[in-house]
């Protein structure tokens, strides 16, 4: 039977589909570590994913909370379609949501759902969207993947739990369930390119602000948050940074090493290098005759530094406060970005990708100090983890050699039979004091964080300035499109991240023998696309052929101009700019659906629920957002257009009470009790005890 079974895989005509290699989704990370590994990275940018559940208030919009706030905080949009309450905007607003970027859209009929749901999808301005669709048919379903596939997006249709057995074209379905106290169950129903049947449980108390997650009666509302003044920081080491930074302009695939000192010896070596036996500080003669074809550059001083500040130039991005640590490493401060990327997770994703992106091989690892991170990223042991306890036990692990003593001390403490940082930092401090130099004392005491450790925070300079080593001379100007084209796409990438344009860029060619060529391009107007300045310059090489072979360019831009919204050919067209296309889009939804169909959210300052948000118009001017107030107790994200009447006891009593005594000056007075409460079949509930001691249910906390 086995040998039968053989023989038919071997067959041509079978398709091997154990051995089919998927390619994998972009994903844009949830901010749940234990979720995005099920989905595959997170939720899946340019496909349909559909939330099958029955009904609100399970912690459903708690999924989607971390992703909302962190794109809306890009810039793009968040489009609510037809969701069944009202999203309630002081709530949003407490999550650090950008309230001016989130659209809510009703619509009247199942072809305007669609049609809504479509050119939302396609847009280039969208970031999220949601809808709450009702009953689809398949080839709908087909419809809005070939709509979502169109544009780079997320869309997540929250659909009722029944439907779980339908046909779906979607990339992604989920089963939702409540599970037990708080909890919060993720079946994976079908994920495109992995296997379904995998599930998680979240625990969702943090939709209402609930610091514990056992109650058997009526308990205070929670405090403000711990640890929020706790620092975090992220150190990436780079082991071969100028290796990296080289290998990223090469087209050939020989073997490379860096050469360093007056006696030339290898300083770095590429994996190809190593794997013909080339280690650092080897010779060069013994180098060469390892690999005759072997491509060698010398180190130039003060090129590790320049290399790094354009490493801190793309961190500084993704976090403001950094510091260089030269030669080869970079520190941030990584706890005040949680809330911005949705938990520590995201910020470790985030900063991985841009790695990859980069081509760069770093280390990283998370510190409660910024030498305990850098020891730990140093030695490769750094994990994504805010717990202290992890991170001082990971510490106690280091071996001597690895817990940045100078050769003295190290060889001091290994005489006193010690070999382990933990075992120096269980020795009493008088006998530290006695015994180490006063810098050794200084560094331990740095890395449990009880002296004092300033960080000079670095910010990059207003100006862009990019050079590129080449291994062999280069006599045509073709060659010189390549790497160009790198260089501006990094120029690109940084002018979009500044939302600024230029109009003058000035690019440098390095000869060995002879002054260098200067060429001083300009556009017509302000411009920011790596393309069109590849153009200009591929006109002027050819125009004007290379006096003498280059080993280097440079492109440096000194003037930027403010960003201005340029005419766009289209709607979705490739040069429509983003606002452009917004009020595009805004302008043909409304048309179809009416001006009222499309509105903001906007926070009012008033302490009666109902009144503390109004609708603005979609093209009115942007709301000015402040810091969220500090409120006694957390806000439900649904919020009921009017309360209805409590008709069961809940299952357990969370938070409360919470009074809310306000509107005796405009003859709309109320006085009420607001609870937490968990109902039996597992939502959390907003509830309130009015004057007359009647119950009402006023919002959910999805």
């Amino acid at each position: 039977m086995n040998e039968l079974l053989t023989t038919l895989i071997q067959e041509v005509r079978v398709w091997p589909g154990h051995r089919h290699h998927r390619a994998r989704i972009p994903a844009e990370a949830t901010g749940y570590r234990e979720l995005d590994e099920p989905l595959g990275g997170g939720w899946p940018r340019g496909a349909l994913t559909e939330c099958l559940l029955d009904g609100v208030g399970m912690g459903e919009l708690q999924l989607v909370l971390p992703a909302m706030r962190r794109l809306s905080r890009r810039g793009k949009r968040v489009f609510w379609i037809n969701p069944p309450h009202i999203p309630y905007a002081p709530a949003l607003d407490q999550e650090d949501v950008d309230l001016n970027q989130v659209l809510v859209i009703r619509t009247n009929n199942r072809g305007d759902t669609l049609w809504t749901l479509e050119n939302c999808l396609r847009a280039p301005v969208t970031g999220l969207v949601l809808a709450w669709p009702g009953g689809l048919a398949s080839r709908e379903i087909r419809r809005l993947q070939l709509a979502a596939e169109a544009g780079r997006s997320v869309c997540i249709l929250f659909r009722d739990r029944r439907q779980a057995s339908q046909n779906s074209p979607a990339a992604l379905r989920l089963q939702l369930t409540p599970d037990g106290y708080l909890g919060l169950n993720i079946q994976v129903l079908k994920r495109r390119g992995g296997r379904p049947g995998q599930s998680c449980t979240l625990n969702t108390a943090r939709r209402a602000g609930l610091a514990q997650t056992e109650a058997s009666g009526v308990v205070r509302a929670p405090g403000p948050s711990l640890g929020s003044r706790t620092m975090l920081w992220l150190y990436l080491h780079f082991p071969h940074m100028l290796l990296d930074h080289l290998r990223r302009h090469r087209q050939s695939s020989r073997p490379l090493a860096i050469l360093s000192g007056q006696d030339p010896r290898v300083a770095q070596a590429c994996p190809e290098a190593r794997a013909l036996g080339i280690t650092a500080g080897m010779r060069l003669k013994t180098a060469l005759a390892l690999a005759p074809n072997l491509d060698v550059i010398q180190t130039q001083p003060g090129q590790d530094t320049q290399v790094l500040e354009a490493q801190a130039r793309w961190l500084y991005r993704c976090a403001a406060h950094i510091a260089l640590r030269p030669p080869d490493g970079l520190l941030a401060e990584v706890a005040s970005l949680q809330r911005l990327y949705g938990g520590l997770p995201a910020v470790w994703q985030t900063v991985a990708q841009a790695l990859e992106t980069h081509q760069l091989t770093a280390s990283m690892a998370i510190g409660h100090t910024p030498e305990a991170a850098r020891l730990l990223a140093r030695a490769d042991q750094g994990e994504c983890t805010a717990d202290t306890a992890r991170i001082r036990h990971r510490l106690t692990g280091l071996p001597l050699s690895q817990a940045g003593f100078d050769r003295t001390t190290t060889e001091r403490l290994q005489r006193l039979g010690l070999t382990r940082l933990g075992e120096v930092l269980a020795l009493p401090p008088a006998e530290l004091a006695r015994r180490l130099s006063p810098d050794a004392l200084s560094h331990l005491q740095k890395i449990q964080g009880t002296r004092p450790d300033p960080v000079q925070p670095w910010h990059p300079p207003h100006v862009f300035r990019q050079e590129v080593d080449f291994l062999q001379d280069i006599e045509q100007s073709q060659g010189l499109l390549f790497p160009l084209q790198r260089v501006l796409s990094e120029l690109e990438e940084e002018l979009r991240w500044r939302q600024q344009d230029t109009d003058s860029l000035h690019l440098s060619l390095r000869h060995r023998q002879g002054d260098d060529s200067r060429i001083h391009l300009r556009t017509a107007g302000p411009e920011h696309r790596a393309e069109a300045f590849l153009n200009l310059a591929r006109l002027h090489l050819e125009r004007h052929p290379l006096s003498a072979p280059v080993t280097g360019l440079r492109v440096c831009v000194r003037r930027f101009l403010a960003r201005d919204a340029s005419r766009g050919q289209d709607l979705f067209g490739k040069h429509s700019h983003p606002e452009e296309a917004w009020h595009t889009l805004a302008s043909r939804l409304q048309a179809r659906l009416g001006a009222s169909a499309l509105q903001r959210l906007v926070p009012r300052a008033d302490h009666r629920p109902e009144r503390a948000w109004a609708a603005a118009e979609a093209l009115g001017e942007p709301h000015q957002q402040r810091p969220a107030p500090v409120l006694p107790g957390h806000r439900p994200l649904w919020l009921l257009a009017s309360p209805y009447p409590l008709g069961e006891v809940p299952a357990a009593w969370l938070s409360g009470p919470e009074r809310i005594r306000s509107g005796w000056w405009d003859g709309q007075p109320v006085q009420r009790d607001y609870y937490v409460v968990q109902l039996a079949d597992g939502p959390l509930a907003w509830v309130f005890r009015d004057l007359r001691n009647d119950w009402f249910i006023h919002g959910w906390f999805g």
